[in-house]
């Protein structure tokens, strides 16, 4: 998978039942997205196959966004893939994005 200059980075997000205010933390974070961000047009890519990933990637699927995952671990990766019905790369396949 090439990241590349149209590509855009719009934050990161935690744990999502670490604390009380997690799931509101994480709702204001979606909705605030779908103000910058077309998701129904949006292919994201989502770094991670914990608990945080999984949130995420079911909430992308969830307003339209098409899902692409990378781990470290190939095979939790790919476990969470299945799940979420769609494409995971090991980490290191990740081209790193150099900004100009």
């Amino acid at each position: 998978m090439q990241l590349d200059g149209a590509t855009q980075i719009y934050g990161i997000m935690g744990n999502p039942v670490s604390h009380s205010l997690s799931p509101a933390i994480h709702n204001a974070a979606f909705q605030a997205l779908e103000t910058i961000v077309d998701l129904p047009a949006s292919t994201v890519l989502v770094l991670g196959a914990g608990g945080s990933a999984r949130a995420v990637g079911f909430g992308l699927q969830e307003k339209g966004a098409t899902v692409i995952l990378a781990n470290r671990t190939l095979a939790k990766g790919q476990a969470l893939a299945r799940d979420l019905n769609c494409e995971c790369y090991p980490l290191e396949d990740i081209t790193p994005l150099s900004r100009p």
